[in-house]
Order: structure tokens, then sequence, then C-alpha cells
């Protein structure tokens, strides 16, 4: 990778925070779809909101991680673990696995405090 402007380091970061807050808005706006309720955050969750969110956080990862490699926006090093038979990375799958569901309790409880 070649050295990058303090300006082009801003607007790849800004960039990479609007796809994070996207793909959590999408997810969101699914399971709110699924369950037929606009107040699907502050809600009990069940086992189909647990699959949706698995299913949807593996896709999207796998996706973004298959297009970034194959333009060549970024790659792993040897030490990097691998998703069993293929060549993505498992830390960044493991990230959208956690975060995405962890993002979604944190703002149900600034939600539940600020009422």
């Amino acid at each position: 990778m070649e050295e990058q402007s303090v300006l082009e380091y801003y607007a790849l970061m800004i960039s990479a925070i609007s796809g994070d807050v996207g793909i959590s808005v999408g997810l969101y706006l699914i399971l709110v779809f699924t369950s037929n309720d606009l107040n699907w955050l502050m809600k009990q969750r069940n086992r189909k909101d647990y699959v949706i969110s698995i299913l949807y956080a593996l896709f999207v990862s796998f996706y973004f991680e298959i297009h970034a490699l194959y333009y060549n926006r970024w790659g792993y090093s040897v030490q990097m673990p691998l998703f069993p038979g293929t060549n993505i990375g498992l830390v960044p799958v493991m990230q959208l696995l956690v975060l995405l569901p962890l993002s979604f309790m944190i703002s149900r409880y600034i939600i539940k405090k600020a009422k």
C-alpha cells in the first residue's frame, strides 16, 4: 500500500464508519420487518432473531472480505487465522458476529436508561 495523506486517511475512516452504520441499520430493518414490530429493539429476542443476525453477519462479512481481497484493498498477515476452507480472515467475520448484537444490546441499554 502507498502512503496516504491525512485527508485520504480520514476519508477512508469516514467511509468505513458509514459502512458499519449502514450494515447495522440494514440488520435492524430486516429484524423490524421479520418481527413486524418497529419497537423490535426494546423487545425480548427470540431464536429467529439470532439466526437472522448470524446469517446476515456471515453474508455481509464474507461479501466485503471477498470484494476487498479481489480488488486488493487489503490483505492479511501470515498470522491471520482463516475461516475454514476459505482465504477469508476469521477475525473480520467474528467481529461482525459479535459487534452487531452487541451494538443492539448497548443501544437498548442506553434507551432504557434515558427513559
